[in-house]
């Protein structure tokens, strides 16, 4: 059946079946874009689950095949802005934040901050050798998982240096960082000048 029909516009004659094949052509047209724009939004939502997958793996504390504890990027990055912060904080003489620092057994210390001119962290650096962790987990009763061992390298001034156990000047101490109870914060637990590299 051809049916024909004279247009308006300029009184040529019009195929409608041809008028309906461009139609359904169009058609199609937008059904593929469709298609194409929900395979993408697909995609990437599989990318962004996969991203999101691994970068919730590595912020897991991990055991290596060795036995030793592999820290996650958050652990060791909350971990030093404490100890950077416990700089700022002794600095600005501000002895609630800085107490905020330590685990609970510091809690009516003073820092003798009252002493200090100032305090400058110079390095962090993590100590991974296990003799700097086997002692103190087992004497606090902490899973490994929940120390952490830095050396610290910063520098120090005094207002009166004839109160102090040491000079002012340049000092490298172990700072041990625990979570208390196994869970929480890391907060400061305590330093050292003896430690293994």
């Amino acid at each position: 059946m051809d049916v024909r029909i004279n247009s308006i516009v300029d009184g040529e004659t019009i195929r409608i079946d041809w008028i309906l094949s461009i139609l359904v052509a169009r058609r199609r047209v937008i059904m593929h874009k469709s298609k194409k724009i929900i395979y993408l939004f697909l995609a990437l939502a599989l990318i962004g689950l996969s991203i999101f997958l691994v970068v919730q793996q590595l912020d897991k504390t991990q055991v290596n095949d060795s036995g030793i504890i592999q820290y996650s990027k958050k652990d060791l990055r909350d971990s030093e802005n404490v100890i950077r912060d416990k700089f700022f904080y002794e600095n600005e003489h501000n002895l609630e934040k800085v107490r905020e620092l330590y685990s609970s057994k510091y809690a009516d210390s003073d820092f003798r901050l009252f002493n200090l001119a100032s305090i400058k962290l110079l390095e962090i650096k993590l100590l991974e050798d296990e003799r700097n962790y086997s002692y103190r987990a087992g004497f606090k009763d902490l899973e490994r998982k929940n120390l952490i061992v830095y050396k610290v390298r910063y520098s120090v001034e005094f207002k009166d240096q004839t109160i102090e156990a040491i000079d002012s000047g340049e000092y490298d101490f172990a700072y041990y960082l625990i979570r208390e109870n196994n869970g929480g914060n890391w907060k400061i637990d305590g330093t050292g000048m003896d430690y293994f590299e």
